[in-house]
């Protein structure tokens, strides 16, 4: 490994928690990643322990740092996260349930809803977004119904990064990108709203100090130093969370420029100074400043992961597969992918394409019909609400990192499109948020 100084990066994902070594240059030194379970106790719950997070980060951690003189080379300690699953603390730092809801979960769609037809008038209209199960403002809602006494007990919330932070530094903090996109905040003040938290029934007292991402949250105290491996003194930053993050790491950072990180989601974001509030569009905050509106499909790489598991046993890349299917014409014989209901990121409820007809078909037809649903999907996403994406300010480029949608099965996705777009060809490109953060730090 070259020498010179390192920052630790801590990523907990949904499915590991991840540590990575990253030189002043952008440039990844060395990366590990321990999974961690996921629990589905009800149908529509989707859980994870947030004592596994810690676990998986104290076991990553010892393991990227095990060459001789690592960890004397960290000059600092910054996590992203997975977003929206709030982590409840008592007064005595303890963990006030074993479990907690992800991003996905979606036991509070219902009140959801019922909470979008109570603010139809716009009245209280002081979040960036709709509400939607995935915010941590709506699922305290739930809990406040349903298990009042997890918020009778709490004295801090925090998200997935913020806990592996309180961990490493007894400190409790989030920055503003977990908070803007809350459902707990006032979107124009760039602050805490208690009517907000009030109409939620959630507790004001619980809402932490808010810092910048790149402010220093504190220092490794001796017990985390005892668990990692790392020096005690090492100082901690505040963070983000990992959307906002692979935004930055796309390359976007302007008003105007669209950032494309298709994954196990499809998700489309357009930077500009403010939120755009419509019922239909959703907005984060940025790390370098200012909102980005997106659009989401939950599963669309998912759709095509799950596709590949049930049909073809996972027997072929996803590159083959793709070629496969770009051989049948359009509208791949008649054959119609079909799925009863969904949800789309706002609650509402979708009627379209989702589960293969069995009839017997030519196995390129099946997965024509499967890649052109999530196509058409992602299209609709991009065109709707109608007018979205004309909002302020004009589009200047397009910034994509996944590559797989580049192929000819996805292109009546884009058709929309005429602007300039941009693949990230180099893994530098997508380490924004450390080069970001080392130029804040100098």
């Amino acid at each position: 490994m070259p020498q010179g100084p390192l920052i630790l990066t801590l990523d907990v994902g949904t499915g590991s928690v991840r540590a990575g070594l990253i030189d002043v240059t952008g440039t990844m030194q060395g990366l590990v990643a321990v999974a961690h379970e996921t629990f589905h106790p009800r149908h529509g719950w989707v859980e994870q322990r947030p004592d596994d997070w810690w676990f998986g980060a104290t076991r990553a951690i010892r393991s990227v740092t095990a060459d001789e003189g690592v960890t004397n080379r960290i000059a600092a300690v910054i996590c992203c996260g997975q977003m929206h699953a709030p982590v409840l603390v008592d007064a005595s730092g303890h963990l006030v349930r074993d479990r907690v809801p992800l991003w996905n979960d979606k036991r509070a769609a219902l009140l959801a809803d019922r909470y979008n037809q109570s603010m139809a008038d716009g009245r209280h209209a002081v979040q960036a977004s709709p509400a939607t199960s995935a915010w941590p403002g709506i699922k305290l809602l739930w809990s406040a119904h349903e298990e009042p006494q997890t918020l009778a007990r709490a004295r801090w919330l925090m998200m997935p990064k913020d806990f592996l932070n309180f961990r490493l530094t007894g400190e409790a903090a989030m920055d503003w990108t977990e908070a803007g996109i809350s459902f707990l905040a006032d979107a124009d003040r760039k602050a805490w709203s208690p009517d907000a938290a009030a109409r939620l029934s959630v507790p004001a007292h619980i809402l932490p100090p808010l810092i910048e991402g790149t402010g220093r949250l504190g220092k490794v105290t001796r017990g985390a130093a005892a668990a990692t491996g790392l020096p005690a003194g090492l100082p901690v930053f505040g963070g983000a969370g990992d959307f906002p993050a692979a935004i930055l790491g796309s390359g976007v950072t302007k008003a105007g420029q669209v950032s494309d990180i298709t994954g196990t989601s499809f998700l489309l974001t357009r930077l500009g100074p403010h939120p755009v509030r419509h019922p239909e569009v959703m907005n984060v905050a940025i790390a370098t400043g200012g909102w980005g509106a997106f659009a989401v499909v939950d599963a669309g790489g998912d759709a095509v992961r799950w596709a590949a598991r049930t049909l073809d046993r996972d027997s072929r890349s996803y590159e083959a597969l793709s070629q496969k299917a770009a051989t049948v014409p359009p509208g791949a014989g008649g054959l119609v992918f079909h799925r009863p209901s969904s949800r789309t990121a706002t609650g509402r409820s979708w009627t379209g394409n989702s589960a293969l007809s069995a009839s017997p078909v030519r196995a390129a037809s099946r997965w024509r019909a499967m890649m052109s649903v999530a196509a058409s999907r992602t299209r609709r996403a991009i065109c709707a609400p109608p007018g979205c994406w004309k909002w302020h300010p004009p589009i200047a480029s397009w910034s994509r990192t996944a590559r797989a949608v580049q192929r000819p099965v996805w292109r009546p996705a884009w058709s929309p499109c005429s602007y300039p777009i941009r693949l990230c060809p180099h893994p530098r490109e997508r380490t924004g948020w450390t080069r970001w953060r080392t130029s804040q730090a100098g």
